[in-house]
């Protein structure tokens, strides 16, 4: 469908301030870097974990631009609107 194509450069994703430890171990454990910048510039409000590029083919399925990235949004999902999520289970 032509309406849906776009590239997606980034994978967006919310966790509560009580799981930041754990987030950033288990992208540390899927090789991915910190954006401290980011953290620091939202008082931790997101973060932000990218990977560099390994392929050397840029032809290969599934291949990690070096622009890649997830942003993960603390307590509350900011986009077009905000949901709150400190108070869901």
């Amino acid at each position: 469908m032509e309406f849906c194509d776009r590239d997606y450069s980034d994978i967006d994703m919310v966790g509560l301030s009580r799981q930041i430890a754990s987030i950033q171990d288990v992208f540390d454990a899927l090789g991915y870097a910190e954006n401290i910048k980011v953290a620091v510039a939202t008082g931790k409000r997101q973060l932000q974990f990218y990977r560099e590029c390994t392929h050397r083919d840029a032809s290969a399925h599934y291949f990690i631009h070096p622009d890649d990235h997830v942003d993960i949004f603390i307590n509350t999902f900011r986009m077009d609107h905000d949901i709150s999520l400190k108070t869901r289970v």
